[in-house]
């Protein structure tokens, strides 16, 4: 996540523990009850338009404990502001270092341990998949501009050498000192006479 600010820190934290009334430990999934899916703290921060089931007690107590950390990070950058201080210290994220995760549960910590380092990997390798895709594709983009700009040219050469030839054939076929004028016969047989003065 960044502000504005480019020099701003960021911050990683997975959330531990589908909410008690989002209905997902009522899908029967085992791979589902690993901590939370991408999303589920809107449902312990916002109302949402549609029913999720009803929130436990613990749900209203975490919903509390975002909602202050989520304030404080807007407010002041940081999501160790004003109630949120009480809890353990979240480090940001460092260039160069392992990634640190802030475990937020009811007793939140910071934590070396690689979070989920198997779907990490997935996307490492998609995300670096994209990145060789689109510095190939600015490649060819630039390649395609450059073509395209050449085949312009090479087309405005043939127009003007055609052009060219089309004058000078002309000019070849009516002579610029002659009055092609002065010898036109009438095509009107009663008027007698020549045009020629």
């Amino acid at each position: 996540m960044e502000h504005h600010d480019p020099a701003s820190p960021s911050y990683t934290a997975p959330l531990f523990g589908p909410a008690e009334g989002a209905g997902v430990a009522g899908l029967g999934r085992s791979d589902l009850l690993f901590g939370a899916s991408h999303g589920d703290d809107l449902a312990l921060l916002f109302t949402l338009p549609y029913r999720l089931g009803t929130p436990g007690p613990r749900d209203h107590r975490m919903s509390l404990m975002l909602a202050d950390m989520w304030a404080a990070f807007m407010h002041t950058g940081s999501p160790q502001e004003g109630e949120a201080s009480q809890l353990p210290p979240w480090e940001p994220l460092r260039p160069g270092e392992p990634v640190l995760y802030y475990t937020i549960s009811f007793s939140p910590t910071m934590s070396f341990k690689p979070f989920r380092n198997k779907e990490q990997n997935l996307w490492h390798q998609t995300l670096y998949h994209v990145d060789s895709t689109s510095e190939v594709s600015y490649a060819f983009s630039v390649a395609t501009w450059a073509l395209l700009a050449l085949v312009l040219l090479l087309v405005m050469a043939i127009v003007v050498v055609c052009v060219s030839v089309w004058m000078l054939r002309r000019k070849d076929k009516y002579p610029g000192g002659s009055l092609t004028l002065r010898h036109r016969i009438s095509r009107n047989p009663s008027i007698t006479g020549s045009f020629n003065t």
